[in-house]
């Protein structure tokens, strides 16, 4: 499988995005698999490195055991995998609008933040904010994200986080949220 390389993008902050797109004719239960190649691809194309496989530590957060002085943060969805890497703690998430956000939103945002998120789009973006928080902290009590994570501003258990760069992806639609501790 050849995996595209749609978003090569570099930060002052040394944090940097890549986006691939993941092939849109999958046969059944074979999607975990090609997220996880693209994710290789990525790493591959940002390190240059055949051996920067991904581990997990035991919260499930992501590293590379081969060069542990890089944070790495780690997203897919139907469409897309988003790799993360830099210098200090990211999160990142990438999402594409669908109907069960309406569904999870009273678990997951505050009455306030529901009500100013009226559109699918508005639940997108938070989706991803609290998505990318929970990977910038991962931890009990950061499983809690409508009572222990905010938008606005973003923080997760006291933490306080920077967005560092939205994007919006038009085809498939789709957006991605990358932050970092302020």
């Amino acid at each position: 499988m050849s995996t595209e390389v749609l978003l090569d993008l570099d930060f002052p902050e040394g944090a940097r995005v890549l986006v691939a797109s993941l092939p849109t004719h999958l046969a059944p239960g074979t999607r975990q698999q090609a997220s996880r190649q693209a994710v290789e691809a990525l790493l591959l194309h940002a390190l240059g490195e055949a051996d920067a496989r991904v581990s997990h530590r035991e919260d499930g957060a992501p590293y590379l055991a081969t060069r542990p002085e890089i944070h790495i943060s780690i997203s897919h969805s139907s469409h897309y995998a988003a790799v993360a890497l830099g210098p200090k703690a990211m999160g990142v998430d990438i999402e594409e609008p669908r109907e069960q956000l309406r569904r999870v939103a009273p678990r997951v945002l505050s009455a306030k933040e529901l009500e100013e998120c009226p559109q699918l789009d508005d639940l997108l973006r938070a989706w991803t904010i609290k998505e990318a928080l929970y990977k910038l902290h991962p931890s009990p009590a950061a499983c809690d994200f409508r009572g222990n994570m905010s938008i606005a501003p973003p923080a997760v258990t006291g933490h306080r986080a920077r967005i560092i760069k939205e994007i919006d992806f038009p085809t498939p639609p789709a957006h991605l949220c990358l932050l970092t501790d302020e």
